[in-house]
């Protein structure tokens, strides 16, 4: 039987920060990568098509893309920063992991169809 481990992370760098406003919508992260262009299609593009410059994005590989011109496009911070980035976040989205398709599935029937 296959097992699983959960994401793990250093909670010296990714911790919460009292107090933080939340000052972003929703929060991508993760490098472009063409190979998941199916999935991208689900999000983020729905989501940039409905919140525009409230959606920012993390990572490298996006800039240029056309799909994505309405959000705000960040291609790369300090671990340090981003955290901050993670505490100003009203939704975070990794587009790394499997899961997120579950997370796209109930915000699009959710936020997105509404």
């Amino acid at each position: 039987m296959p097992s699983s481990f959960p994401l793990a992370c250093d909670t010296n760098i990714f911790y919460s920060i009292k107090g933080n406003k939340k000052m972003i919508d929703i929060l991508f992260t993760g490098r472009y990568l063409k190979d998941r262009e199916e999935g991208y299609r689900i999000h983020p593009y729905l989501l940039i098509r409905r919140f525009y410059r409230s959606v920012i994005i993390v990572g490298s590989g996006w800039i240029g893309n056309p799909n994505i011109k309405d959000a705000k496009i960040i291609p790369s911070m300090p671990y340090t920063l981003l955290n901050e980035f993670y505490n100003m976040a009203k939704i975070c989205i990794n587009m790394h992991h499997y899961t997120t398709l579950l997370c796209m599935e109930i915000i699009r029937e959710n936020v997105i169809q509404h």
